[in-house]
């Protein structure tokens, strides 16, 4: 006996479509909602340049960029390269020791 397919046969279109739909339907569809504990999670954590609790720090989210305001003094901040001069790369150019002259 023979047996027929009985399947329509996939067009390219949709079989584009498909493909489509499901590579992008992970990225258009909305995560879910998270728990309302969410702050107390991230307060918890601790600071990645400093090491405190994150509760002590703020968040300044302008429009392109976000600053992260530490209210630890980070050691070094006034070392003694903060007032040598640079050069076009912005690296420190250390003055030479002036040497007297020997004859």
């Amino acid at each position: 006996m023979v047996q027929y397919n009985t399947r329509r046969r996939r067009t390219v279109p949709a079989h584009l479509y498909e493909w489509v739909d499901h590579t992008l339907r992970p990225i258009e569809v909305s995560p879910p909602a998270g728990g309302f504990d969410a702050d107390d999670a991230v307060a918890l954590k601790q600071c990645p340049v400093c090491g405190h609790a994150m509760r002590e720090h703020t968040i300044v989210h302008a429009a392109h960029d976000s600053i992260l305001n530490c209210p630890v003094p980070h050691p070094g901040a006034w070392d003694r390269d903060a007032f040598e001069p640079v050069n076009e790369f912005g690296m420190v150019t250390h003055r030479r020791p002036h040497r007297p002259e020997t004859q």
